[in-house]
């Protein structure tokens, strides 16, 4: 079986990076009495909840992960100037 989890631990850490922000801007916003810093750090952790939510499917359905990278112009062709 090739299945490496491993693979993902970047992606894991991005996500889990995005929560802690989000829920630092939670926590900030509560103690600053702001409701603007509140629906950011809501968004920013609902954003990083769906992004996980994605990751774990993306792994258990195979799907990818990362977007494809593809060039400006063909194969072979250099930009002058």
């Amino acid at each position: 079986m090739d299945n490496d989890v491993s693979a993902g631990s970047t992606n894991s850490t991005s996500i889990l990076g995005h929560l802690a922000l989000g829920l630092t801007l939670l926590a900030g916003a509560r103690f600053a009495d702001s409701s603007g810093l509140a629906e950011v750090g809501g968004w920013v952790a609902a954003v990083s909840g769906l992004a996980s939510w994605y990751g774990a499917t993306a792994a258990l359905a195979h799907w990818p992960t990362t977007l494809p990278r593809r060039r400006a112009a063909g194969r072979g062709v250099a930009a002058t100037g």
